[in-house]
């Protein structure tokens, strides 16, 4: 941690392919679990990347467990003991590495520094094994701060204590984020887990799915493509932050940031730039045409190259509060003091359907590209232009609810409210089942479906649950990082399920996961 290390770091990083000699000594076995090196951890607090000027240079791990000077420190996996030295930093105190060989056959060290001995946790003597769980030492109080753990993962510097900070992208330098690696790793070990992607910035939007099978990002800084293997397909650096992206045919994408810049590119090259200001929600694309609202509920359509071509007006009085689209369709919700208006636009700017509710608690798109929505105890279906009421719930939708849409004919609901359930209605619109949800929030979780044997549901807290369809009973569920109160943007959530029930995962942070939902389910889909 000391910032005279900071001038070891281009030398440091010439080490990351540790010697095959050092990887053959490492006879401690292949990590089968990883856990957290500390209890009871804070998860608001994250300084990972972070850039602290009394050091010149961005974090390369995570602070935790502040003021819990003594406590044990573990071993989040197995491994073999690199470096066991109480004076490796100094005054800033005692450091520990492991070596770690991972089931993809990687080799990876963690880093656990600021730490101590006490008469009860002790070192591990050098080129030693060590359990997962197994107590490392314990914290400690080092001169330039509070008693605090600083741990890291890292692909190489196998015998040295590391040099604490960087100027750019631990992530692009041989570093991982201590939390979300331990995350994604233990889903990794799931039986159910079949790829992943993963992210060197948070995005700030949900990733898209390309027409190449890869995925595009926006975040902060910049718009980028992944393709399905992983690999970076291009890259464009911006200012502002992306508030909407859709992907078009032809490795097209189209980004509008929170300062209302707009642009298009193709296979990294820009298309088209302009300016549409206006409210912070997504816009649509119905098929080439670019649908923007705005808060009082215009709408203006663009093409891709940024020539408008019509544009819709809303209302003086009103205030738009939600836009959704399905297939050539966007719906619009305005609310003035009579209640809630909705309207069905097509892509030349056609009003093609127009009706009032009370109230609104979910939409959700159907394959022929008509609409349920959820207004306290009744479902309807919005079929241009008739509304029809299908069925009725209870309990009935609440704050956050959500609904999706089952092949097999089903709707399954999340109720939302101070006592969330989840329901299941039939083909028929007979209520099958209801049960308690096990969590509750501002927001409504992300629901999916494949085929129809069960239901997925992404909590904004990142917990995928999975349920049988059959029943509403809980088949398993997996935990994600989504980052700390300063990287957390959990309206970046995705989840998807496909026909082949493989299920598409990301919190809204650093990685993107595909799991097999037949194995998820525990038999519910065969």
């Amino acid at each position: 941690m000391n910032p005279i290390r900071l001038t070891l770091l281009l030398a440091c990083l010439l080490l990351f392919s540790a010697p095959t000699a050092t990887h053959a000594q490492n006879t401690c076995g292949v990590v089968d679990s990883i856990e957290l090196p500390v209890d009871d951890l804070n998860w608001q607090f994250d300084d990972f990347a972070l850039y602290r000027e009394r050091f010149g240079g961005n974090h390369l791990g995570s602070d935790l467990a502040f003021d819990r000077w003594g406590d044990p420190v573990y071993a989040a996996m197995r491994g073999r003991v690199t470096v066991s030295n109480l004076r490796e930093w100094g005054s800033e105190k005692g450091v520990v590495v492991l070596q770690h060989i991972l089931p993809d056959s990687s080799f990876i060290y963690t880093v656990y520094g600021h730490m101590e001995e006490t008469d009860q946790y002790t070192f591990p003597p050098l080129d030693s094994c060590v359990e997962a769980g197994q107590v490392i030492g314990s914290i400690g109080w080092p001169s330039l701060g509070r008693p605090h753990l600083h741990y890291e993962i890292r692909k190489g510097l196998p015998n040295e204590g590391g040099p604490g900070y960087t100027q750019g992208n631990p992530l692009t330098e041989g570093w991982f984020h201590p939390l979300d690696f331990t995350f994604t790793w233990r889903a990794r070990l799931n039986p159910a887990f079949r790829s992943v992607l993963n992210f060197d910035t948070a995005p700030t939007v949900p990733p898209v799915l390309t027409d190449t099978g890869g995925y595009a990002l926006g975040g902060a800084t910049a718009l980028s493509v992944l393709a399905a293997d992983g690999r970076p397909a291009w890259r464009v650096a911006k200012e502002g932050i992306v508030a909407g992206l859709v992907a078009l045919p032809g490795d097209r994408l189209v980004a509008r940031t929170q300062n209302g810049d707009v642009f298009s590119l193709q296979t990294g090259r820009y298309l088209g730039v302009w300016k549409m200001p206006g409210a912070d929600v997504p816009f649509a694309a119905l098929g080439e045409v670019l649908v923007f609202p705005a808060e009082d509920g215009t709408l203006t359509a663009f093409d891709t190259l940024g020539n408008q071509l019509w544009s819709v007006p809303g209302q003086a009085d009103a205030r738009l509060t939600a836009f959704r689209w399905n297939g050539g369709r966007a719906l619009l919700v305005l609310a003035d003091g009579t209640g809630l208006r909705l309207r069905q636009v097509i892509a030349d700017g056609t009003v093609i359907a127009e009706t009032q509710l009370s109230r609104l608690d979910a939409i959700a798109p159907l394959p022929d590209t008509t609409w349920l929505l959820l207004s306290g105890n009744a479902l309807y279906h919005w079929r241009s232009p008739d509304l029809v009421e299908i069925a009725t719930i209870s309990p009935p939708g609440g704050d956050a609810a959500a609904l999706v849409y089952s092949p097999d004919g089903s709707v399954f609901i999340y109720t939302g409210g101070e006592s969330p359930a989840l329901v299941r209605l039939g083909p028929d619109g007979v209520i099958r089942w209801a049960v308690p949800y096990p969590a509750g929030g501002t927001l409504p979780p992300l629901m999916a479906v494949g085929t129809g044997c069960a239901l997925y549901t992404l909590d904004a807290t990142g917990v995928l649950h999975v349920f049988r369809a059959e029943d509403g009973s809980e088949a398993t569920q997996l935990t994600f990082y989504t980052g700390g109160r300063r990287s957390n943007s959990a309206n970046a959530r995705l989840l998807r399920a496909d026909l082949a029930e493989q299920v598409t995962v990301s919190a809204g942070f650093l990685s993107l996961m595909t799991f097999d939902g037949r194995v998820l389910s525990n038999g519910a889909c065969g």
